[in-house]
């Protein structure tokens, strides 16, 4: 086992990390989006083949944030808050309607994030989210999905265990709906 350190938002009151601890300094840097250190044990970094160039390196990044560009990052904050169960609004970020950035906070200190661009959406996502949805099947939660506004852009489903459907959010962003999450057997 070893130790991961993961970085969570805290209130700009004080900020610090392992490297850096807490000094008269961060009093001055109080109007800053700070982070404070979650650490926890975690199993050994596994290790990656690189295939034909024949070299073995330890995997060294994790997703943290996922940024998606809006016209009107408050409404697809708040529209994306109703889809997904496991990202949600935290309480002491003051987000509101016109602020440049407005997220969700989801599982493992990952964010979703909405950033206002001045140019509107006007090619395919070269990355979109894909949904499992936890307590319904597929085709109710594209109907759900559709009932919030979201925009039919390909229907791939083929009966009731096969196939997805390609959705946009209120903004244009393609997202998939695949088939109901089956927990693994222990």
């Amino acid at each position: 086992m070893g130790t991961f350190c993961s970085f969570v938002r805290v209130p700009n009151e004080v900020a610090f990390s392992a490297s850096d601890p807490p000094t008269a300094a961060h009093a001055a840097r109080s109007r800053l989006i700070l982070y404070a250190p979650i650490c926890r044990a975690v199993r050994p970094l596994r290790q990656l083949s690189l295939g034909s160039v024949g070299q073995d390196r330890l995997m060294a990044s994790r997703a943290s944030n996922f940024c998606i560009d809006a016209h009107d990052p408050y409404a697809q904050m708040e529209w994306w808050e109703q889809v997904l169960e496991d990202f949600v609004r935290e309480s002491d970020w003051d987000m509101k309607p016109g602020d440049e950035e407005c997220g969700l906070a989801g599982p493992d200190d990952r964010f979703l994030l909405f950033l206002k661009v001045p140019e509107p959406k006007s090619i395919k996502n070269r990355m979109h989210i894909c949904l499992r949805p936890t307590d319904r099947h597929r085709d109710e939660e594209v109907e759900r999905l559709l009932g919030l506004g979201a925009t039919m852009v390909n229907d791939l489903r083929d009966g009731p265990d096969k196939g997805w459907a390609v959705l946009a959010d209120p903004e244009g962003n393609e997202f998939c709906v695949l088939r109901r999450h089956q927990a693994k057997p222990a």
